[in-house]
């Protein structure tokens, strides 16, 4: 049976949509404050960053510079898992 879970993904000027690793939707309002304001989230450890995971498989913590973003794109919401 499906249930729903949220999740968040990012395009960062690249067509490589960045999977964000659980999400919530404090994460997505933070995330779409950076990138609408053109700040920065993350520093020097992981507390700030955000955890995603790049196409490939790999999970990484990585900074968002909201002002050196040329395009973005975000898509969230809840979506359908089969349990």
């Amino acid at each position: 049976m499906p249930i729903a879970q949220f999740g968040i993904t990012i395009w960062l000027d690249s067509q490589e949509p960045l999977e964000v690793i659980d999400p919530t939707p404090d994460e997505y309002a933070r995330i779409l404050n950076a990138l609408q304001n053109k700040t920065t989230l993350g520093g020097t450890n992981t507390a700030g960053m955000v955890h995603v995971r790049f196409t490939d498989g790999t999970d990484r913590f990585i900074t968002i510079n909201g002002e050196a973003i040329g395009w973005w794109a975000i898509d969230a919401g809840n979506r359908s898992i089969l349990a």
